[in-house]
């Protein structure tokens, strides 16, 4: 695993990257992204019982798990924000324990992979590597780095900017109050930076749509 440029710490804020392994597709459809965001939600905790053991256990017992009511989840991160592509994915976290980005993202990746692989009838890694990761050192920065993630999908010229909005597997709708929701996101810190308002929020990114889409261009010629 390369040396990390980079310390976690927790109460500190991160933007956290992976891509599949040579640009691979590692999202083929929606069952793919649902078993994704699937993970997310569980290995945001320490976990204490295994993934196989959590999918067998009955609704009731897996909302308790996932409202931290158990007593026996520890939460890792918290999710602040979120987008996946085909290729590649984008979240904002927030460390909560000592090594818990790096835990949760271990878990995560090794989880996916594991499901990608057999689904695909597959071997070898699936992403690129590790994961990329780049502190968020003030509220300039999360503003930027938020909106950036949340437009990255129409910034790839995948969706147009009717679509960004309701894309669904993004953190954006729940942000402006719309389906699909993600009930384990903190929203409170980004929309905290724009006096709680939805509104605000979207004007923002819409202002910055054309910046952004001019970067990813860049960044690809």
């Amino acid at each position: 695993m390369p040396y990390r440029k980079i310390s976690f710490s927790p109460g500190e804020i991160y933007h956290l990257i992976n891509h599949g392994v040579g640009n691979q597709i590692i999202f083929s459809g929606d069952i793919d992204y649902l078993t994704f965001i699937e993970r997310v939600n569980f290995y945001r905790f320490w976990p204490k019982i295994s993934f196989s053991d959590f999918t067998r256990r009955p609704p009731k017992e897996k909302n308790k798990f996932l409202s931290k009511r158990d007593g026996t989840n520890t939460p890792l991160v918290e999710i602040l924000a979120f987008q996946l592509l085909p290729n590649h994915f984008h979240m904002i976290v927030k460390e909560v324990e000592k090594n818990g980005v790096q835990t949760f993202m271990g878990n995560l990746q090794n989880s996916y992979a594991r499901y990608f692989n057999i689904k695909n009838k597959r071997r070898g890694p699936l992403f690129q590597s590790a994961f990329v990761a780049t502190h968020i050192n003030d509220d300039d920065q999360l503003i930027y780095t938020s909106g950036y993630v949340h437009s990255n999908v129409y910034a790839a010229f995948l969706v147009n900017d009717k679509g960004l909005w309701t894309y669904p597997w993004s953190s954006l709708p729940d942000y402006l109050g719309l389906e699909p929701k993600y009930n384990f996101l903190n929203k409170r810190i980004v929309l905290s930076l724009f006096d709680n308002s939805s509104s605000k929020y979207k004007n923002y990114i819409s202002r910055q749509l054309g910046f952004y889409r001019e970067k990813i261009i860049v960044k690809n010629s």
